[in-house]
Formats: C-alpha cells, sequence, structure tokens
C-alpha cells in the first residue's frame, strides 16, 4: 500500500485526477447496484464514465501548453560559451541553427524546433508577450549566427 501512494504521490495531476475520477466512478456504480438492486447496462457505464473523463483530458491538453511559462524568458533562455540553456534542457551551441519565436495575443512562444531533446520533444516554453522584443534581441546577440524564424 505504501508503494502504491508513493506511485501516485510522483504521477502527473492529470494522472491523479483521471484515477480520482475513475474512483469516483466506480464507487458511484456500486452504490446505484448496491442501494437500488438495479444494475446498470455495462455501455450506459462506459459512456458516462468516459463524458465524466474527457473534459479533464481536455483541460489537461490545454494546461500542457502553458506549462512552461516562465517569467523572465531572458534567464530561461541562456547561453554560454558551449550550450544553450533553456530551463533544463541544455544543446551544444553548434548544434542550434533555428529558434523560433512569435506571440500570439498576449503570449509569445519560444522554441528549438529542429533540436529535439527525446524522440518527439523539443525545447520550448511560454512568455509574456510584453518580453518578446528583449528576448528576440537577446537571442539575435547571443547567436549571431542562428536564424530566428517567426
Amino acid at each position: 500500500m505504501k508503494t502504491f501512494i508513493a506511485r501516485m504521490k510522483s504521477l502527473p495531476r492529470l494522472y491523479k485526477q483521471l484515477f480520482l475520477g475513475w474512483l469516483i466512478c466506480i464507487l458511484a456504480y456500486s452504490c446505484w447496484g448496491i442501494f437500488t438492486e438495479n444494475s446498470l447496462n455495462l455501455l450506459f457505464y462506459s459512456t458516462i464514465t468516459n463524458l465524466i473523463l474527457f473534459p479533464m483530458i481536455w483541460i489537461q491538453a490545454n494546461e500542457k501548453e502553458m506549462g512552461k511559462r516562465v517569467d523572465s524568458p531572458l534567464e530561461y533562455f541562456q547561453v554560454t560559451q558551449s550550450h544553450v540553456i533553456l530551463g533544463d534542457d541544455s544543446l551544444p551551441i553548434n548544434k542550434v541553427k533555428r529558434v523560433a519565436i512569435d506571440v500570439q495575443k498576449d503570449l509569445g512562444y519560444c522554441s528549438l524546433p529542429f533540436n529535439h531533446v527525446k524522440p518527439g520533444i523539443f525545447p520550448n516554453f511560454t512568455f509574456c508577450a510584453s518580453d518578446y522584443d528583449a528576448l528576440k534581441a537577446h537571442i539575435q546577440k547571443a547567436l549571431p549566427s542562428v536564424k530566428i524564424v517567426t
């Protein structure tokens, strides 16, 4: 039981919410069956469970875009003599050829789309749109040979 609780604590928030939602559905179904002495159709139960869990998945997908929201993009995007560092991700400076930076409404977005740290995963973050010009100038100064894609 202790290992189960330890594993639950280490899970991302989405998985905890999904597990809790699933557990509530199971308990509700069990209570329905016990107190009414009726059983629900498995297809009906599956539909209700999915209707409850789907909004949580949708919310998490939208929150994932904001997961790496930083307050100070100039501190988050660091350049040393040999590496480009974005938070916990570090890439050799000679591998970085392009930096994508853009603004949509009041949200800025910066990524290294051609530098994967894991298959399908590349360094990125979002920031306040008012910091766009300062970040772009910082990148141009620190990495003059890099093409900035906007």
